[in-house]
């Protein structure tokens, strides 16, 4: 919906790049999350189970680094072509580097929002929420720069070829499709049978 309204108000934004990176990153959230999710999940109850996570803050501890692992899988795998073909680089820490991002940017909000709703009435609550906001910030822009040493975090790419990437996106799409999760487990009924 956000996308049809600014689309009615400017159509020129179609051809922006902020425009399709925001909503590609969103577009690959709402479609791979929830199969990699389901996958994770699987894998983490057995390795829950052989480490002995028994206790519920263990459990949800390992249920939250395997949520944001999966967030930042996901947007990694839908951004990551689009990334090398618009800037032809590849960051390979942004893989790692997202999980401390997602973190952050899960504080930052809250705080900015206090912050907005403080400015109104001053003191000293706001001064040191000010102080935490600039801190965090300083640090998330930190974790940025590190996510694009060139040689060290980030490489240069060839620009992938738009069949390339229309190849990509399809298989990408289709193995987080229902229809392929029914037929790999259809492929595993025939198997046993």
């Amino acid at each position: 919906l956000a996308a049809l309204c600014m689309l009615l108000w400017n159509p020129y934004q179609l051809f922006h790049t902020g425009f399709q990176l925001s909503f590609l990153a969103v577009f690959s959230l709402a479609f791979l999350l929830p199969p990699l999710r389901r996958f994770m999940d699987s894998r983490l109850e057995r390795k829950a189970q052989i480490l002995g996570f028994s206790r519920p803050a263990a459990k949800a501890a390992l249920e939250g680094a395997s949520a944001l692992t999966a967030q930042a899988v996901a947007i990694q795998a839908g951004m990551a072509p689009v990334c090398a073909f618009l800037f032809n680089y590849f960051s390979l820490s942004a893989f790692i580097l997202n999980l401390p991002v997602a973190a952050l940017a899960a504080v930052i909000l809250p705080l900015g929002i206090l912050a907005c709703l403080l400015s109104f009435s001053g003191g000293i609550l706001l001064g040191v929420t000010g102080v935490a906001l600039d801190g965090l910030i300083t640090l998330l822009v930190k974790l940025n720069e590190l996510a694009h040493l060139p040689g060290v975090t980030s490489f240069h790419a060839a620009s992938p070829s738009p069949g390339l990437l229309l190849f990509y996106y399809g298989l990408l799409f289709f193995a987080a499709s229902e229809g392929f999760w029914l037929l790999r487990k259809e492929g595993k009924r025939m198997r046993i049978c």
